[in-house]
């Protein structure tokens, strides 16, 4: 999901990720450790607000999204296939 989110917001705060996933913010702090560690995010610090840093897609990440993108059409369409039964 924070794939998805970054990719049509383009840059947000740990914050602003938690509050629009209704995550909490120590959940979304240990997934963006993990994709930054991994190569998918990149960060700097807010120019506005120094105590908050701004996340967005690295390319790795962009590059990878039309992978994401079918296994996330095929986890709907089997979650919707589930509800209907």
């Amino acid at each position: 999901m924070i794939f998805v989110l970054l990719e049509k917001e383009e840059k947000l705060s740990t914050t602003e990720i938690a509050d629009s996933l209704q995550i909490s913010h120590p959940g979304v702090i240990k997934l963006v450790k993990k994709m930054k560690k991994n190569g998918y995010l990149q960060s700097e610090q807010d120019p506005n607000d120094g105590r908050k840093h701004l996340l967005w897609l690295s390319q790795k990440a962009i590059d990878n999204l039309p992978q994401l993108h079918y296994y996330w059409n095929i986890a709907t369409t089997a979650l919707e296939a589930m509800m209907n039964h």
